[in-house]
């Protein structure tokens, strides 16, 4: 598990909702748009509400998109692409033979894992 990932395991468990916010900003946006950005959502997040969190220097840190994105169309596979994805820069081929560790799962198109409730 590279450190990013670790770092969002964390954050992920010490912030649920993060992630409750995120869904519905992601589902608003998913009901007029076919495709949008993780990283817009949490910039929507960000400046437009007052949400707290802990375990990070950053309020909510942008290398977290890309988790959220999948975490969100992994436990909602209808909204399956909507984020675009692509392979981490820290994975190799190999990487993706490995077994998952713990409650991480294949993301979607298995380029990547997600951390699951």
């Amino acid at each position: 598990m590279n450190d990013i990932k670790r770092r969002f395991a964390v954050y992920h468990a010490k912030n649920p909702h993060v992630y409750v916010l995120f869904k519905k900003f992601a589902f608003a946006a998913a009901a007029e748009k076919q495709m949008y950005s993780a990283d817009a959502v949490l910039h929507r997040m960000r400046w437009f509400t007052d949400i707290e969190t802990t375990g990070d220097q950053f309020k909510i840190n942008n290398n977290y998109a890309a988790y959220y994105g999948r975490l969100f169309m992994a436990d909602f596979p209808r909204h399956a692409g909507f984020f675009r994805t692509r392979m981490s820069s820290c994975r190799t081929q190999s990487d993706e033979r490995k077994p998952t560790l713990g409650a991480w799962n294949p993301g979607v198109g298995g380029t990547e894992t997600v951390i699951r409730r």
